[in-house]
C-alpha cells in the first residue's frame, strides 16, 4: 500500500484527491472518482426504497433488501481507498439485510 498517489491536480487545487490509501495490485482497481456517482445514485435508490418501506408493500422489502446487497458490493470494491468507511457502510448493509428479513415486518 502506499500513501502517496499521482494527481492531476496542483497542490492546495480545491479538486485534488486525498485518498486515505490506496493499493497498487488490487484486483478491482476502480477510479476512486467514480466513488461519488456510485454511492449517489445507489443512496437516491436507497432512501426512495427506504421511504416505499412506509407502505408495508413486499416489493419494496425485495428492492431495498437488493439495493443494500448492491451497496455493500460496491463498498467492497473500495476497501483499499477508503477502509474504514466502507467497512462500516457494508456492517450498515447487512443490518439493513437482517432488520427486513426479520419476521413479521410485513404481517398487517
Amino acid at each position: 500500500m502506499s500513501i502517496a498517489r499521482s494527481n492531476p491536480y496542483p497542490a492546495g487545487h480545491p479538486l485534488q484527491r486525498r485518498l486515505f490509501a490506496s493499493a497498487s495490485n488490487y484486483t478491482f482497481d476502480l477510479d476512486p472518482s467514480t466513488w461519488g456517482s456510485i454511492h449517489l445514485l445507489i443512496g437516491v435508490l436507497l432512501i426512495l426504497s427506504g421511504l416505499s418501506l412506509f407502505s408495508g408493500a413486499a416489493w419494496a422489502g425485495v428492492v431495498a433488501m437488493t439495493l443494500a446487497v448492491l451497496s455493500a458490493v460496491s463498498n467492497f470494491f473500495f476497501i483499499p481507498y477508503y477502509p474504514f468507511w466502507s467497512i462500516l457502510e457494508i456492517a450498515l448493509a447487512c443490518w439493513v439485510i437482517w432488520a427486513i428479513t426479520r419476521p413479521g415486518l410485513f404481517d398487517e
